[in-house]
């Protein structure tokens, strides 16, 4: 018999060795890329690492049970090192705590920050709305309210005196700001056109003064100008007894008969009964805040914005203004006029939010919410706002006060310069138009930025190049991520990042999958 002679040489080269003693061209390559510190498929590390398809830094940690300086099989870690999840904690990681608790610790810390700074916010906003609604109602008082005074420049000048030296006993402000015409006529044209509250008209020779009053700006004002007017109607008689003289038996009788008083600009009996047109400017104010909110929240583009603001303060403007005729019933003849200052009412609350919105994000509408529910105690719709000193002329610098003064003199004063509010409305609706178009240009530009960046596709410009660049080198970067960021074929990464195939270029062979071709020497034994 002829016994044929096995041929080692014929051995399958991508079959895996039999054996330690195996021979052939395939065992000579497999003991050469052992020594090379390269596996074929570039998986091999030296320094007793094992990685399957990449090269894995010595003492870095592999996914999938690879460890740098150990030897990890089928995810068992030597040295009774036990990983959490299949992997090794960090270098530094105490070995009594496990990795990622002290991560949860701090996401749990942050929303509990968050939610005590939220409440302690809200608690001091709280504070401040109370304090800001109560506190002129409790601390209003007379302060500088206009008053003429027709009278000779002597005469004058004598009862600013007196009103001086009579403030300094008492140790009180003069609540009046008195301003001079030259005769009555003048005091009375003043009081219709709003320049002052009223008037007192002072003759030279003693006797009876007479007290020009306009009761549509409010009880208030109107009673503390006639008091005023018989303090001044009871000068003569007090100055004489002063000097120790007799008065005359004019002097007494002006004194006993009291001011002479005319109500230019009376208010309706339904303004007596409560209700008047300052009660409107709360409801203004909440259309508005309303109107601002809505066109930041729901719309995008700044045209939508704008332009929904414009048709709700037109549309809400004219809504009011008839609900306004019906109810009040002493504007019949005001509804264009009305009309009017309700849409820049309006307009002048929510184009802030809008605009602040735009620009600031949700933090800009709350500032834009809050700058006219703390401006409303102070636009004199309860309170007069001469009572408020100077807190009531920064209130008339605000939306709620402007629109209240614009109503008032629409329907009480017809011949009144109307430019101070209505100057005030449109500064306020344009610059918020105008904080939405800066919000807009700062969105295209950053859009336009990330679009450089990013390209078209989404996906940054040039990584595409860099990943074919470093595709065909074995080892390119060690550690240049596959595309889209996935893992090697075993997923092998240090710290959980995604590692290059280092033998990329290298196809197995026929009928070996990447598992078969990259065991472990130790496996074969």
């Amino acid at each position: 018999m002829t016994h044929e002679m096995a041929n080692p040489y014929n051995q399958d080269p991508t079959d895996p060795a039999e054996g330690p003693d195996a021979t052939g061209p395939a065992g000579a390559d497999r003991a050469a890329t052992t020594d090379s510190a390269a596996a074929a498929e570039g998986s091999a590390a030296t320094d007793g690492s094992a990685a399957a398809r990449g090269d894995v830094p010595t003492g870095d940690v592999a996914a999938q049970g690879t460890a740098a300086d150990d030897t990890v099989a089928n995810g068992t870690v030597t040295d009774g090192a036990t990983p959490v999840n299949g992997a090794v904690p960090a270098d530094g990681t105490a070995d009594d705590v496990v990795p990622g608790e002290e991560q949860e610790q701090k996401k749990l810390a942050g929303p509990m920050a968050l939610s005590i700074g939220t409440a302690i916010m809200s608690i001091a906003a709280i504070a401040v709305i109370f304090l800001t609604f109560l506190w002129p109602a409790q601390n209003a008082e007379p302060q500088n309210i206009p008053v003429g005074i027709a009278a000779s420049e002597k005469t004058f000048n004598e009862l600013d005196s007196q009103m001086k030296e009579v403030a300094e006993q008492n140790q009180l402000a003069i609540p009046f700001k008195m301003e001079r015409y030259e005769d009555a006529s003048a005091a009375r044209t003043a009081v219709k056109n709003n320049d002052v509250q009223g008037a007192l008209v002072i003759s030279d020779e003693p006797g009876q003064v007479r007290a020009l009053l306009a009761s549509a700006n409010g009880l208030e004002p109107s009673r503390s100008i006639a008091e005023f007017a018989q303090e001044v109607n009871q000068l003569p008689a007090q100055r004489a007894q002063l000097e120790g003289k007799q008065p005359s038996e004019e002097v007494m009788q002006a004194a006993m008969a009291g001011p002479d008083i005319q109500d230019l600009v009376p208010m309706s009996e339904q303004e007596q009964q409560g209700k008047t047109l300052g009660k409107m400017t709360l409801p203004l104010v909440f259309a508005g805040l309303l109107l601002g909110l809505a066109s930041v929240g729901l719309l995008r583009g700044a045209q939508q914005r704008v332009l929904t603001l414009l048709a709700g303060s037109v549309l809400g403007g004219l809504i009011a203004a008839v609900v306004t005729v019906l109810t009040v019933g002493y504007v019949d003849g005001n509804l264009v006029s009305l009309w009017l200052s309700f849409t820049l009412g309006i307009l002048a609350v929510a184009a802030p939010v809008a605009g602040l919105g735009s620009l600031l994000g949700s933090y800009g509408a709350w500032i834009g919410v809050a700058i006219p529910v703390l401006a409303y105690p102070l636009s004199g719709a309860n309170e007069p706002r001469e009572f408020l000193g100077t807190l009531g002329n920064l209130g008339e610098a605000l939306a709620p006060g402007a629109v209240t003064k614009l109503n008032k003199l629409l329907v009480h004063f017809p011949d009144a310069a109307l430019w101070q509010p209505l100057l005030v409305l449109l500064a306020w609706s344009v610059l918020g138009i105008a904080l939405i178009a800066v919000g807009q240009l700062r969105d295209e530009q950053e859009a336009n930025e990330d679009q450089q960046v990013f390209g078209e596709t989404g996906e940054p410009v040039g990584a595409e190049d860099s990943a074919q660049a470093g595709a065909g080198t074995p080892g390119a970067a060690n550690g240049a991520g596959a595309e889209n960021g996935a893992l090697a074929w075993n997923g092998t990464a240090t710290h959980g990042t995604p590692q290059a195939n280092a033998g990329e270029g290298i196809d197995p062979a026929e009928g070996t999958t990447p598992d078969e071709g990259t065991s472990n020497n130790t496996d074969r034994g």
